[in-house]
């Protein structure tokens, strides 16, 4: 009994030492059905936006697909109709028989541009052998006609031959013979020449090109390199020989059918592209298009702004989703921190979203002609449309010298110069060779050096080179460093540069033009701290102020100067770590040195560290604007300021948590809300700067 007494007191005792139960801190009532409105708002927008996004992805592809089967169909029709009318013109003098199909041989060759000779095989000399003697009339390239002796490879029988090289006119034909009337066989050529001026008839944009197959052997009859059909390349050895698996699809499309269309990506560069045929019924041979499906500038920048617009809205989604999931309706410390934590994580992993579109999307460059030239179709195109190259200002057709470039090294020497070296070259026609003295000159280069390379015999012609070394000096954007693409031009202006003389790009020396394979640039050039993505020429029209007191001057206003163009992307993987790595190390002990100051410490022993952090990345801040001489505002300066922002609330929250003066926020709770708000406040001023800087 006495010791139940004893225990009364004690039990008494326990219960008023047990302390006393705080209170929930929930939030209020509507904001968890406010943050299941958020998110299902962004999530319409996210799928409306992405819905969006697709949409014109698939048109854009669609309308690809649709241009690559219209050009074969038009292609396939052009020759369908040019092989048609030389057979009917052939069938015709054939039916005239003897002597007089042989005297009419020079009057079907002068009324049928596309045909290139002619031949007439006599009755006696038709046999089995593979070559049989013919009397022949060949084209020059003049344009005038004559009569030589040649041979057929064809022995009787009516039919197409795959294009062989004639020596008679030194240029690959296809033939078509035909029995004559009486006995012999009548022959008439299709050369290359002719074709290619078919094919370049054909407008494929400013990315494709086509050729043609033998359906049977899956042969390339025509093709832009020209050493592929010397070699009598097939469609399947190609496939290996180039690295493109796409083509050894093709070899068994034409064989079987008679048109087809799919898409395919390059095995050597990982471009997109479109493969269309349509079949050349009276010959056999299939007309393919090759389409690439990277999408131009413009296409680009839209695209990547529909991104950006996705990854907001998915942002907002999915911070308010993990929030109901996580059930953070409450102000209870781990709650607050969960939430702060996917704020923060989910706008860096948005920055970061952004910052890899921006190294995927190609320099935006506008050629004032806007167009690349990548084929011979497109230099006609621009010929026939630019006053000055066609010569319907001057009155007077230029010298049309066909100019090509090598870039053999590249490196900056400063932050606006550049040193290029390589081999420029030109085809000096001997019909024009006594019109103009040969050369080029680089308007933009502050010092440029010329030496003669080498001459070469060339076919109707010579071949002129010259190694070349320059430094120039141009105006290059480094507003989004270290996330930018530069483009490096080169201007090409002939010796005499007063005179009426375009320089046109040699684009039969580059065989196919992929832009991402970079025709033009040597397999071995090194540009430290950058990587080459693509090459091209264009034309550049520029307003020269005086006329060089040359009177004579022709194209003081607009005339088309040739450029040739290296788009080149940094590597970021140097200022990633010699600056951001830094930056981010400095962030994480700034917070560090506020979460664990204390209420009571002294004010010098908060400040001391964070002054260090200041003086850090202000010698960061003048090594980022030391690095360029321009004023302009770069993007790497956007962590250093918000650096500065972030040591400023920082050295105010400490100060007022330690002394334990000013608002309540800064310091109740032991300082806890100045912490949850740091990483979200640093990502969103991230990624807000990353919009700003990357949207446009």
């Amino acid at each position: 009994m006495v010791e139940a007494e004893k225990k009364v007191p004690a039990a008494a005792e326990q219960s008023e030492q047990v302390a006393p139960v705080v209170p929930s801190l929930r939030g209020p009532a509507w904001l968890k059905p406010a943050l299941t409105a958020i998110f299902l708002i962004a999530l319409a927008v996210t799928l409306a936006l992405g819905w969006r996004f697709w949409a014109k992805d698939a048109a854009f592809q669609k309308d690809l697909q649709t241009r690559a089967e219209a050009s074969a169909r038009k292609g396939a029709a052009a020759f369908e109709e040019i092989v048609s009318r030389i057979e009917a013109e052939a069938r015709e003098l054939a039916e005239a028989g003897g002597p007089a199909t042989r005297d009419g041989l020079a009057g079907l060759l002068a009324a049928d541009p596309a045909l290139t000779s002619v031949g007439y095989v006599p009755p006696t000399d038709v046999a089995d052998a593979e070559k049989r003697p013919a009397v022949m009339h060949i084209r020059r390239p003049a344009g005038n006609t004559e009569q030589v002796a040649g041979e057929s490879r064809r022995a009787a029988g009516e039919g197409w031959v795959e294009p062989y090289y004639r020596q008679e006119i030194k240029e690959r034909v296809a033939e078509y013979s035909v029995p004559v009337k009486g006995g012999g066989v009548l022959f008439v050529d299709f050369g290359t020449s002719a074709i290619d001026r078919v094919i370049d008839s054909i407008d494929l944009g400013s990315a494709g090109f086509a050729f043609m197959v033998s359906a049977e052997k899956g042969r390339v009859l025509t093709y832009p390199v020209s050493e592929y059909v010397i070699q009598k390349q097939s469609l399947d050895a190609l496939s290996t020989r180039i690295q493109e698996p796409a083509y050894a699809r093709l070899a068994k499309a034409v064989k079987a059918g008679d048109a087809g269309t799919f898409s395919a990506v390059s095995g050597r560069t990982g471009s997109p592209y479109w493969l269309s045929f349509q079949r050349v019924k009276q010959t056999g041979w299939s007309y393919v298009v090759r389409l690439s499906a990277d999408k131009p500038s413009a296409a680009a920048l839209a695209g990547k702004q529909n991104l950006i617009q996705i990854c907001i809205a998915f942002l907002v989604m999915a911070i308010a989703g993990l929030a109901l999931f996580f059930q953070i309706d409450g102000f209870e410390d781990n709650e607050l921190w969960r939430l702060c934590g996917i704020w923060a994580i989910g706008l860096i992993g948005g920055t970061l979203f952004i910052w890899l579109l921006a190294l995927g999307t190609v320099a935006l460059v506008q050629s004032d002609s806007d167009i690349m030239l990548t084929d011979r179709g497109q230099l006609q195109r621009f010929i026939s449309q630019d006053p000055y190259a066609n010569g319907k200002l001057t009155f007077q057709t230029p010298i049309r010298v066909s100019t090509g470039m090598h870039v053999q090294s590249v490196e900056f020497s400063g932050t606006n110069n550049v040193s290029v070296t390589g081999i420029v070259w030109q085809q000096v026609p001997d019909a024009i060779k006594d019109k103009f003295v040969p050369g080029v000159t680089f308007p933009e280069a502050i010092s440029a050096s010329l030496g003669e390379a080498y001459t070469r015999p060339a076919i109707n012609g010579t071949t002129l080179g010259w190694n070349y070394k320059i430094t120039l000096r141009q105006d290059f954007d480094y507003s989004r460093y270290p996330l930018d693409h530069q483009n490096i031009w080169i201007r090409l202006r002939p010796a005499e540069f007063d005179k009426n003389i375009m320089l046109v790009p040699d684009l039969d020396s580059y065989g196919t033009w992929d832009l991402a394979d970079l025709p033009g640039i040597d397999v071995s050039a090194v540009l430290s701290g950058w990587f080459f993505e693509q090459t091209f020429f264009d034309y550049t029209k520029l307003r020269y102020k005086s006329n060089f007191g040359i009177q004579s001057y022709v194209g003081q206003s607009d005339f088309p100067e040739l450029r040739y163009n290296m788009l080149i992307a940094r590597n970021f993987a140097g200022p990633m770590i010699s600056v951001i790595l830094p930056i981010c190390i400095i962030a994480g002990l700034l917070f560090l040195n506020l979460k664990f100051t204390k209420p009571g410490d002294k004010t010098m022993a908060v400040l001391g560290p964070i002054v260090g952090f200041f003086f850090s990345v202000a010698l960061t801040h003048a090594k980022v604007r030391d690095t360029f001489s321009s004023g302009d505002f770069i993007f790497m300066e956007v962590f250093c300021l918000e650096m500065y922002l972030m040591i400023g609330f920082v050295a105010l929250a400490a100060i007022l948590k330690a002394s334990e003066i000013g608002p309540k926020l800064f310091h109740a709770r032991g300082g806890l809300y100045s912490q949850l708000v740091y990483w979200p406040l640093l990502s969103t001023l991230l990624f807000a700067s990353t919009i700003a800087v990357f949207y446009r």
